[in-house]
């Protein structure tokens, strides 16, 4: 695998002097490959504030008022968990 690829549809695996990557691939962050995945257990602590601060329908007086709070939760969210973060 370090001299030949397998064609196809595939990239070619190549390296540079920047180090291994994909043949013609300008979208993938090589720099975020060097860092280290953290713990499982350590997202916990993360997900559960992120639970705790989710709306619940039950705390709004009808569906429409906690329909627009939770799209505002949710998009806060999906901002503050994009790759990267």
């Amino acid at each position: 695998m370090l001299r030949q690829s397998a064609g196809g549809a595939m990239n070619r695996l190549r390296r540079s002097a920047a180090g291994w990557g994909w043949q013609e691939d300008s979208s993938t962050n090589y720099d975020l490959l060097t860092i280290a995945f953290p713990h499982p257990d350590s997202n916990r602590a993360y997900e559960d504030e992120l639970d705790a601060r989710e709306p619940l329908e039950e705390n709004f007086p009808d569906h429409d008022a906690y329909q627009q709070e939770w799209k505002q939760w949710d998009a806060v969210m999906r901002g503050r968990c994009s790759v990267g973060d």
